[in-house]
């Protein structure tokens, strides 16, 4: 019974609150007022994006040369040590 009732829970989908999107388009386009938006609705600052490569706001915004995005992220909390994928270390940014 227990195993049933855990495999029902699996095929449920949860509603959750999701802003990765969100931050992580802004962050690509280095939009400030969007970054200050989602943090303030409950994004996280060090949310890896859906992609294979799971990159973070921070380094997509380093990426795309958006410093001003990059700065504000820092000053939020951001883990400047992130690495995207195991293979890409800070210092291959």
């Amino acid at each position: 019974m227990r195993m049933f009732l855990l495999f029902i829970l699996l095929l449920v989908p949860v509603p959750t609150a999701s802003y990765a999107g969100a931050i992580h388009d802004a962050a690509k386009e280095g939009d400030v007022a969007a970054i200050t938006a989602a943090l303030d609705a409950g994004a996280g600052v060090n949310e890896s994006d859906e992609s294979d490569v799971r990159m973070t706001p921070l380094y997509l915004a380093v990426r795309g040369g958006h410093f001003a995005a990059a700065k504000l992220l820092i000053e939020r909390g951001a883990d400047v040590n992130a690495a995207p994928t195991p293979l890409l270390g800070p210092a291959l940014m």
